[in-house]
């Protein structure tokens, strides 16, 4: 407790002391009281499968399927009606930290700390092509045409290309 009073002091919220002892019992008790995802009736479903954290999810844009980015390197996708994993897709060499879903449905993109940008066919999982950059990769987003592809890295910078699927 002690801790979390010298942080909040720190960071320049002067709290008088018993309102901080306060705040901290009452997230306490929230804490004890809140259970675990699986057990509560509005949670339809948990995928598992992910070795570590999911950093990202992306829903195909009729809505059967998510995408999800994890730091284990790989993007899986799901159905998701039945919760059943349909691929994995392998390749990047660092954490995945986002993924999006071309308009069409038809492409998904994949941007990593690997600093690369990755685009696979939806439907097959294969990998079409993968784009190179100087830093890590953070974000990833198509436009509503389909034909480009924006990405943001570490270094503030955001990469717009014309991606011309068959040419990758």
């Amino acid at each position: 407790m002690q801790r979390w009073r010298n942080r909040c002091l720190e960071d320049g919220l002067e709290q008088p002391r018993r309102q901080t002892e306060d705040l901290l019992r009452r997230r306490l008790t929230h804490l004890r009281e809140t259970r675990p995802l699986g057990d509560d009736p509005a949670w339809l479903r948990t995928l598992t499968g992910h070795t570590g954290w999911v950093n990202a999810v992306a829903y195909s844009p009729d809505g059967r399927y998510l995408a999800s980015a994890s730091d284990d390197k790989t993007v899986r996708v799901w159905k998701v009606k039945s919760g059943k994993l349909l691929h994995t897709l392998e390749g990047h060499a660092e954490s995945v930290r986002a993924v999006a879903y071309s308009p069409d449905g038809r492409y998904l993109a994949s941007a990593s700390d690997d600093k690369t940008v990755r685009v696979w066919e939806a439907k097959s999982g294969k990998l079409l092509c993968t784009l190179e950059g100087m830093a890590r990769f953070r974000s990833c987003a198509f436009h509503p045409d389909g034909r480009h592809l924006a990405a943001g890295d570490e270094l503030g910078r955001i990469h717009w290309l014309e991606w011309v699927p068959g040419e990758g």
